[in-house]
């Protein structure tokens, strides 16, 4: 018969194939398999009669996020770097790079990715804050097209991130895997720029933590840009020399660069906090079982097998991720709802004056969508969401969720095709490009796909070595 799903089954036994993970309900049971698998391969009278049979059933096999990191074999071995549940952790000297264990880098390359980083941080920042041109005859400033293509380079960034992590059982090519490298410093994932346990291995990051990181970040977003607003008016209003129209004036603009800067960093983050807020829920919980379903069983985060389901540190997070599970719904509302008040008279304006300074903060959502599609960038907030971090709710192991996301991604990208929503016909192309090659990627992967959808079955052994098994 055929030799189950991750199982190898080699000259009358049975053992773990490579690519998958088990787990043994206690040592000895596993001891009594191994010294019943050794018999099996004598051929001489030292033949022992007292170990003709196992009859306890095998442990399930889970294949691993990693295919690589499990070597298989009967004590579940991972690679080097890889350790713990399904080998999805990783061991001291290794840091997390998408779902792979890459060797930590030594402190002065950490420190060059973090200068480039800051850089390119500062370059946005200064992009954000920058005044528009005040010429009548130019609609869009140099910051205003900068700004539209940084828009649609993160956007493919975060979408590749996002197939990434939760399809990380296909085997992608290599070419597709550098990609998504850098996908983590455009949505500023610190702790993939300076993993901080490669400077202090008592300072380990898990998703508890980097969840917390998050949120504070998108907090700070906001907090920030509020404090910055508020000082600078108490200073203006404090000043005898500054006239009152000047005052609004310098108000509005700093009501204008306080929005673009809080906005846009909530929009570049958007993806990763979405994506760690759902990796926090039950559903997204990996359980696994010994040689009994029924009991011994322990559930992992499938995004973090460092961190257990339901112990009481993690119950604690449910409650707080579940009210979290609003934000992802609630930024691109919250946002349509004020763009549609900020536009409903006037969605563009040879003169900035007549529209507020929240709308023209906001102008980096619209400004590159014609008239009819100005609330285009929303679509593809959920499309990212969707894409992303819904699927670290569902089975990333089925061919058939992987098959519907690459029919919704070319679905998309012909919606697009036929709509032309942006109105630059250079960056049209560059979203349309980005589209049709995120498209290809989940084609790919369905491609690639190795394992059937077939039901992982336990193994039991009777007496005359037949393999039998049951459901």
């Amino acid at each position: 018969m055929v030799c189950p799903r991750g199982y190898d089954c080699v000259n009358g036994t049975v053992t773990l194939r490579s690519g998958f993970f088990w787990r043994w309900s206690d040592n000895h049971t596993k001891q009594m398999y191994a010294a019943f698998q050794d018999n099996l391969q004598v051929t001489d009278d030292s033949f022992n009669l007292n170990l003709t049979k196992y009859s306890t059933s095998l442990p399930v096999p889970y294949a691993c996020p990693v295919a690589e990191s499990c070597l298989g074999s009967l004590d579940s071995t991972c690679s080097q770097g890889y350790e713990g549940p399904l080998c999805g952790v990783c061991a001291q000297g290794y840091f997390k790079l998408l779902t792979k264990c890459q060797k930590c880098p030594s402190p002065a390359w950490i420190a060059v990715q973090f200068v480039i980083v800051f850089a390119l941080v500062f370059l946005v920042t200064f992009l954000t804050l920058r005044d528009r041109k005040k010429e009548e005859h130019a609609q869009r400033s140099v910051a205003d097209i900068l700004l539209a293509r940084f828009k649609i380079v993160i956007s493919f960034y975060q979408v590749t991130s996002g197939t990434l992590n939760a399809f990380s059982y296909v085997k992608w090519p290599e070419a597709v895997i550098t990609v998504g490298n850098y996908a983590g410093m455009l949505q500023l994932n610190l702790f993939q720029i300076v993993p901080i346990h490669c400077l202090n291995s008592s300072m380990k990051v898990d998703s508890y933590t980097a969840l917390l990181m998050l949120v504070a970040l998108s907090v700070a977003s906001v907090a920030i840009p509020v404090a910055y607003h508020q000082g600078k008016k108490f200073l203006l209003y404090r000043s005898s020399k500054v006239s009152v129209s000047k005052q609004r004036r310098v108000i509005d603009l700093t009501k204008e660069r306080c929005y673009r800067t809080a906005f846009l960093l909530l929009f570049i983050t958007y993806p990763a906090t979405c994506s760690h807020i759902f990796t926090m829920l039950p559903q997204a919980c990996q359980e696994i079982c010994g040689e009994d379903r029924n009991r011994g069983c322990e559930a992992f985060l499938k995004a973090d097998p460092s961190v257990k389901c339901h112990d009481d540190k993690y119950d604690r997070f449910v409650g707080f991720s579940y009210l979290l599970a609003v934000y992802p719904a609630a930024f691109p509302l919250v946002t349509l709802v004020i763009l549609w008040k900020c536009l409903s008279k006037s969605r563009k304006s040879n003169s900035e004056k007549e529209l507020s300074p929240l709308a023209r903060g906001l102008r980096f959502f619209y400004e590159n969508y014609s008239d009819k599609c100005w609330f285009w960038e929303i679509v593809e907030l959920v499309r990212k969401v969707l894409l992303t971090s819904a699927l670290l709710l569902t089975d990333a192991q089925s061919r058939t969720y992987i098959g519907s996301a690459a029919i919704i991604s070319g679905l998309y990208t012909v919606l697009f095709a036929c709509y032309k929503p942006i109105t630059d016909s250079s960056e049209h192309w560059l979203q349309l490009i980005s589209l049709m090659a995120s498209s290809v990627n989940f084609m790919v992967g369905m491609l690639l796909k190795v394992w059937p959808q077939d039901i992982t079955i336990p193994v039991i052994f009777v007496y005359d070595f037949v393999v039998q098994t049951t459901e």
